[in-house]
């Protein structure tokens, strides 16, 4: 009879699926540590740039309009470091692969080194969850725009 080591060891199957999912949130709180970083950030180019703001309320821009042009700011910046650091855990997790230079203690694990599985939908799902907490993150920072007042820009900046 054969039988497959998932079958044969199903603790360490579990315990697997435990620090995968374990990874996995502390990945999401390091994505939401960041939108806060992105949050100041809009903050701050929100305060910096109230006479400009004014200028497009009051030549008519709509309220929306002026809120897309810093979403779509903070898209770009959210999106691209993501996409970066994607890239970098990829070609990280394949020289993992091809070297495994990490090796695990023989007593305790059941491998002589660290397994590494590059699941696109894991890297789709981290891309889409990091997307969407910097977007719900910018939509906040961008309710500062909604207490300009239009006169004290013009008159005093």
């Amino acid at each position: 009879d054969i039988y497959s080591w998932k079958h044969l060891y199903p603790a360490l199957v579990s315990a697997l699926k435990l620090e995968k999912y374990a990874m996995f949130f502390i990945l999401l709180l390091i994505v939401i540590i960041a939108s806060m970083n992105i949050i100041s950030l809009i903050f701050m180019y929100i305060t910096q740039k109230n006479k400009d703001i004014a200028l497009f309320l009051s030549f008519g821009m709509p309220l929306k309009k002026v809120k897309l042009i810093f979403i779509s700011i903070s898209l770009v910046i959210s999106v691209t470091a993501t996409s970066t650091g994607l890239m970098i855990a990829y070609l990280a997790g394949k020289l993992i692969q091809i070297f495994p230079f990490i090796s695990l203690p023989d007593d305790i694990y059941l491998t002589t080194h660290l397994p590494i599985i590059l699941d696109p939908v894991v890297f789709c799902v981290i891309f889409i969850s990091s997307i969407i907490i910097t977007l719900c993150a910018t939509i906040i920072s961008t309710q500062k725009i909604n207490d300009i007042d239009i006169t004290q820009a013009l008159k005093y900046e």
